[in-house]
């Protein structure tokens, strides 16, 4: 993304890629199909997330992770995240997402 930071917060961490050739899927490579701009899944949804984000507070993962989640309101995950880890919120939010949860 033109607006990414390495060392910044973690805004526009995404990147499409355009091949010259056609790619064949299998087990290996498959599509990953991202929402509609204006899509929005009710409280509780189910949904298909990865990234190569930390698999711990200290290490990276070194292999594309995938999770299943249930998608919850920008409030409530906030409200959540502040009660149960109030320190790590508030480390976290100042650094990574200092305008605050986006949509």
């Amino acid at each position: 993304h033109p607006e990414y930071e390495y060392e910044g917060p973690d805004y526009n961490d995404i990147a499409i890629l355009t091949t010259r050739n056609e790619v064949k899927f299998n087990n290996i490579i498959w599509p990953f199909c991202l929402p509609q701009i204006n899509q929005r899944f009710p409280d509780y949804a189910g949904v298909r997330i990865a990234g190569w984000g930390k698999v711990n507070q200290t290490h990276p993962a070194s292999t594309l992770q995938i999770a299943f989640i249930q998608v919850m309101s920008n409030a409530r995950c906030e409200e959540q995240w502040k009660e149960i880890a109030p320190q790590n919120y508030a480390n976290t939010i100042s650094w990574s997402y200092p305008q605050g949860l986006t949509n």
